[in-house]
């Protein structure tokens, strides 16, 4: 198997236990509204791969010039870490994950920013914890 070939399972496998992990999402917050508190502690995975990424306000999808490709530093099934240039101006993303053909799209909340010192434009590494699949019709993202 090829180094691409490799990177393209091990990618599925991931994207397929974030699936898993917000198909739980809902049973957990049952849990917390009746007073128990989860707190994940996934393991992170390297991912320097790039995904589509894009200010979400969580009413509609924004379109799809609004995503920009940015390039991920780790994942988990709980959350992602990427590389936005600038400090980010939002606060809750909408993530495409997987392959064009079967992509899925996850909402998250911005958790945490650290300016990256190391690149030649101001950068700020972005942490995010995934909160929701969300249903996004190709047709809205024209």
């Amino acid at each position: 198997m090829s180094r691409d070939e490799a990177d393209r399972v091990d990618r599925a496998a991931l994207v397929e236990r974030v699936r898993e992990y917000l198909d739980e999402k809902k049973r957990e917050e049952a849990e917390a509204r009746l007073g128990r508190k989860f707190i994940p502690r996934a393991k992170r995975h390297k991912y320097s791969f790039q995904q589509w990424i894009a200010p979400y306000s969580g009413d509609t999808p924004p379109d799809g010039a609004a995503f920009r490709r940015t390039r991920c530093r780790n994942i988990s099934t709980s959350g992602l870490a990427f590389i936005w240039q600038g400090p980010p101006d939002f606060d809750r993303i909408l993530v495409k994950l997987g392959t064009d053909r079967r992509p899925i799209y996850v909402s998250a909340r911005v958790v945490r920013t650290q300016p990256l010192t190391d690149g030649p434009c101001p950068a700020h590494l972005v942490g995010c914890q995934f909160t929701a699949r969300v249903a996004v019709p190709e047709s809205a993202l024209v």
